[in-house]
């Protein structure tokens, strides 16, 4: 994971921030807080203390917050870390204060970030379909070409969606 997230940031042309949130169930005093440090549990969390380290990841929750709770005991197993800008943006991390029956608790993170909003996207009413005539229209445009013949299933895919996408789009309203 660690290597793909590395290639999409260096392949992007605009910073990416980052969101990791889980049931990690490992600990360390890191997050969990002093007393983890006389738990035989302490340093397991070696490698996703490695994994912040490379990526430049920040812990979000209050250290201590506990995020799991049995009959066993309770603890921080369940994590969120993000990169420094968004930590910056952080409003607020904790549990969310509503139970709901799970033994791990909810997290709730509120950020001070501007999203661009895309336009709303048209929707398309498939039981208005005119299934005959997509039906027809991608039997004709698939018989009048040559045979899809490639190496590259990429390619291969394109050319046998085309037909189909242009049909749905021209017969669905």
């Amino acid at each position: 994971m660690r290597q793909t997230i590395t290639q999409v940031r260096t392949q992007a042309t605009q910073d990416i921030e980052l969101i990791i949130a889980g049931d990690f169930n490992r600990h360390d005093q890191l997050w969990g807080g002093d007393h983890i440090g006389s738990s035989p549990r302490q340093g397991e969390a070696a490698d996703i203390i490695n994994f912040m380290r490379d990526l430049d990841l920040q812990s979000l929750l209050p250290r201590g917050t506990i995020t799991y709770e049995s009959t066993m005991g309770n603890s921080t197993i369940d994590l969120i870390f993000t990169t420094e800008r968004l930590t910056d943006e952080l409003l607020r991390c904790n549990v969310h204060p509503n139970e709901y029956g799970s033994d791990h608790r909810g997290i709730e993170s509120i950020f001070n970030v501007e999203v661009e909003h895309s336009p709303p996207r048209t929707r398309l009413l498939f039981e208005n379909a005119l299934w005959a005539k997509i039906s027809q229209d991608v039997r004709d445009n698939l018989n009048r070409r040559p045979p899809l013949a490639t190496d590259n299933l990429n390619t291969f895919a394109e050319k046998l969606l085309d037909p189909i996408t242009n049909a749905v789009n021209q017969h669905v309203p």
